[in-house]
């Protein structure tokens, strides 16, 4: 895949992940909030990429991409709360994620033409590590937030 193709894929799939944001700012969590876990499920597909005989990735990248993510979630941590109206329990509207979204895509592009010497399917792939563990780590984060607040208005409607 040429360089345009990735980036304008990205965009592409950038623009999906802000839209359900959005659009999943104003609906409530249903059920159990399990389906805050599904881009994780959703994501880690890109690890196919493992079955490829060509790829090469030493050890040091992998480590070095998840670690990153899991600092790159940390914004999206701090922004992303939940809170209990008539009944339900809604993402708390932050506009401030579009803001870390937007920054965390300009980083990826920033470094995708910036490391140059790694091949483009090693690139891709620890680009994709570091996506899994932001995501993992962010989502993971919202659901335990979800819960509390979930557990929060349980005690709270026992107690009436």
């Amino acid at each position: 895949m040429n360089v345009a193709m990735s980036v304008g894929l990205s965009a592409l799939i950038f623009f999906v992940i802000v839209l359900s944001v959005f659009k999943g700012m104003k609906k409530p969590v249903k059920g159990s909030g399990a389906r805050l876990l599904l881009p994780i499920v959703f994501v880690s597909t890109s690890l196919l990429q493992l079955l490829n005989p060509e790829l090469h990735v030493q050890s040091l990248p992998l480590l070095l991409a998840a670690a990153a993510g899991a600092v790159v979630a940390l914004p999206l941590i701090a922004v992303t709360n939940f809170e209990a109206r008539s009944g339900t329990v809604y993402f708390k509207i932050s506009y401030v994620i579009f803001v870390f979204l937007g920054a965390i895509f300009a980083l990826r592009l920033v470094l995708m033409f910036t490391m140059t010497s790694l091949s483009p399917d090693v690139l891709g792939f620890i680009f994709n590590v570091a996506t899994i563990s932001y995501i993992a780590v962010w989502r993971i984060a919202c659901f335990s937030k979800f819960r509390k607040v979930q557990d929060g208005q349980r005690v709270a409607a026992s107690v009436r």
